[in-house]
């Protein structure tokens, strides 16, 4: 019984620490997303600008289908075209 007396007496001071450790935690989990969506944007603004300074991606795979057709329309190529390492077997 004696036990039941003093968990009655601590019950409002740990309600008080749960509280305060549940405020805690959540002003924590708050900032941490906080940070997540400011790293998020700042990559986001990263990826934008070197995107704008270098050529897309599909303007360098037209230009490579483009080659490869002007290579194509020259003709076949020779064995003297081509060099050692592209004349050998595969083994």
């Amino acid at each position: 019984m004696s036990h039941a007396i003093m968990l009655a007496e601590l019950e409002p001071e740990l309600g008080h620490r749960w509280a305060m450790w549940m405020l805690i935690l959540s002003l924590i989990a708050v900032g941490v997303l906080v940070l997540l969506v400011i790293a998020t944007l700042l990559r986001r603004r990263i990826a934008r600008r070197q995107a704008e300074e270098r050529p897309a991606r599909s303007d360098l795979t037209l230009d490579a289908w483009a080659e490869a057709g002007r290579r194509v329309s020259e003709g076949p190529l020779d064995d003297e075209d081509l060099s050692d390492e592209q004349q050998r077997p595969l083994t």
